[in-house]
């Protein structure tokens, strides 16, 4: 379990991402041990989908504490953001474990107008605004790395902070 995970800072660890979406259902035994002893571990364990759900992600989603639905300003972001709440709906889901979360949020022209757009259309209770990481977040993240930019003073460590007090 601990060779599995990320710590992402104090009191914050990652599970993930499994290399092979459309894969994912393979996984779905090992989650079924590791969520009850996660649920041991943690105080709050989250799922967060990629547009692949099969049943091992639904069985995920349905036994954690919240769902992030995370959507962006790219074309169809929306649109599938409404189909993972629908689906996350249909297994049992309340719309009160769910979390409209907009990514890459930043100062650039737009961006206030589309963060809006998306949280109108989730309209879900929980919501919070990721900041842009920078031109180093994909690498450091895809390494294990992602402590680091979180470790920088900013906009994007404040916003992280802040989806997590929201959680």
């Amino acid at each position: 379990l601990v060779r599995a995970s990320m710590r992402v800072g104090p009191g914050l660890t990652l599970w993930g991402p499994v290399q092979a979406p459309e894969q994912a259902e393979l996984m779905g035994p090992v989650v079924d041990e590791l969520i009850p002893l996660l649920r041991r571990e943690a105080d709050l364990i989250i799922v967060d989908t990629s547009v692949t759900w099969t049943d091992a992600v639904a069985a995920a989603v349905a036994a954690c504490d919240r769902c992030l639905v995370v959507g962006d300003d790219r074309v169809g972001a929306t649109a599938a953001a409404e189909r993972a709440i629908d689906l996350a709906a249909r297994i049992g889901v309340s719309r009160t474990k769910m979390v409209s979360v907009f990514n890459r949020c930043s100062s650039r022209e737009g961006a206030e107008d589309a963060a809006a757009r998306f949280e109108f259309t989730t309209a879900l209770g929980m919501k919070a605004r990721i900041d842009e990481g920078g031109s180093d977040l994909p690498g450091l993240a895809a390494v294990g790395r992602l402590e680091r930019v979180l470790a920088q003073p900013g906009a994007f460590q404040a916003s992280v902070c802040a989806l997590t007090d929201t959680l």
